[in-house]
């Protein structure tokens, strides 16, 4: 089994976001997952396992004043559902874990649009899940066999709300988090 969980994230408009902060969370988001996955594919082919990708809500929906967090996590899907379906014929799975905010701190190292370490507060919608709950409902999903894991309330309610009434969905998140831009 290898479980991608490296993330970074940035809290910033993207017309005040320097493109090498986009390029660095690409690197260690996606492209960190990649080579990990490149690293141990021979060992997962042999052995028929499991790839276990955590992504975020924001790898299908959009997400206000985080544009570089949100493309590396939607490139996650397309590599990895796009892998899912090279691999199906050797036995090895991918499952795709999409919190929403969790709490694991990653807030604390979020940079600027200029790179530095950000320096307003994170704004969120709903709570922030524990660490140990969702690593629970991974384990069960990836038990199961399960391709995609929406762990807690306010990630399914993103998933349906986004996909039904996507509109609706994205003036809802950046009221919400309209905010956070706003405090740059």
């Amino acid at each position: 089994m290898l479980i991608n969980n490296a993330g970074i994230t940035h809290r910033s408009a993207w017309r005040r976001t320097d493109p090498a902060v986009t390029r660095r969370v690409m690197e260690v988001n996606f492209f960190g997952s990649v080579h990990c996955t490149r690293a141990a594919l021979d060992a997962l082919c042999a052995s028929s396992g499991l790839i276990i990708v955590v992504s975020s809500v924001a790898g299908f929906a959009p997400l206000i004043a985080r544009t570089g967090y949100a493309a590396a996590k939607h490139a996650l899907h397309g590599f990895f559902e796009s892998l899912r379906a090279e691999l199906a014929d050797e036995g090895v799975g991918v499952l795709m874990v999409c919190p929403s905010f969790i709490a694991t701190g990653i807030d604390r190292n979020a940079l600027s649009g200029d790179g530095q370490p950000a320096r307003h507060g994170q704004k969120i919608v709903g709570a922030r899940a524990r660490p140990e709950a969702v690593a629970g409902e991974v384990l069960r999903a990836a038990e199961r066999g399960r391709q995609l894991l929406l762990p807690g309330r306010m990630a399914k309610l993103a998933w349906w709300v986004s996909r039904l009434a996507p509109r609706y969905y994205a003036r809802v998140m950046a009221r919400r988090l309209r905010a956070e831009m706003d405090g740059e």
